[in-house]
């Protein structure tokens, strides 16, 4: 019982990650040099 999120990334795959999740929702957030993105969040910037 519970909840838990993991995420794997690998040396051989640079760039890439394998996710999985049991229980709650998974939020997968992504740093660019200029925006955040998100898997199913709208983000809205400004100027």
């Amino acid at each position: 019982e519970g909840a838990f999120a993991l995420c794997f990334k690998s040396k051989y795959f640079p760039g890439e990650c394998v996710t999985t999740r049991r229980g709650s929702p998974l939020l997968v957030g992504i740093k660019t040099k200029t925006r955040l993105f998100t898997d199913h969040i709208p983000i809205l910037y400004g100027k």
